[in-house]
């Protein structure tokens, strides 16, 4: 599933992302509600910026087509997280991707990404649960196509993505003692 798999907005009634209020994957627990954090893990040197060591846009770049991918941390234990982070960085080394290594992870709540809209009061990001048959509490948040086509819009909804979530990737050891 992709982005691409959801329109944003419907044709009929032009409701901003329909495809948030049915469960899209039959994997998943249900529909992303407002009230959940969601965590994306931070790698380096992809997602954070070398010069400054602080997280760089550019995470948040596959909002725009493949959808970000996150986990519901209610629907899911913390450890299991953090299993799959380096589970990726095992695979990416095993495909020749030697320079990865796990940062940390960043939360945002649901709500907070959804609140993000333009100044017609339109909808940038859609939540989606997109669970995985390995990853229950996979989702995705996708840019709506108005928002994805033009290259400087895109970018400027992305940095106010970037900003709903938390501001510097808490570590692996850190996250998993934070409650």
């Amino acid at each position: 599933m992709g982005c691409k798999d959801f329109p944003s907005k419907d044709s009929v009634t032009g409701q901003d992302c329909p495809h948030e209020l049915n469960s899209v994957s039959e994997h998943s627990p249900g529909i992303v509600t407002d009230d959940e954090d969601l965590v994306r893990a931070v790698f380096s040197p992809i997602h954070i910026n070398e010069v400054t060591g602080e997280l760089d846009p550019s995470a948040f770049s596959d909002v725009k087509d493949k959808g970000l991918s996150t986990d519901r941390e209610s629907h899911t234990t913390r450890e299991s997280i953090v299993n799959r982070a380096n589970n990726k960085v095992e695979e990416d080394k095993a495909s020749g991707k030697t320079d990865r290594e796990l940062v940390g992870f960043v939360k945002a709540c649901c709500a907070d990404i959804r609140s993000i809209v333009d100044e017609e009061n339109e909808r940038c990001f859609c939540v989606y649960d997109t669970g995985l048959a390995d990853n229950s509490a996979h989702s995705d948040t996708c840019q709506s196509e108005k928002h994805s086509s033009s290259r400087s819009s895109g970018k400027k909804f992305r940095k106010r993505l970037k900003d709903k979530f938390s501001i510097s990737p808490l570590s692996p050891e850190s996250y998993l003692a934070n409650t």
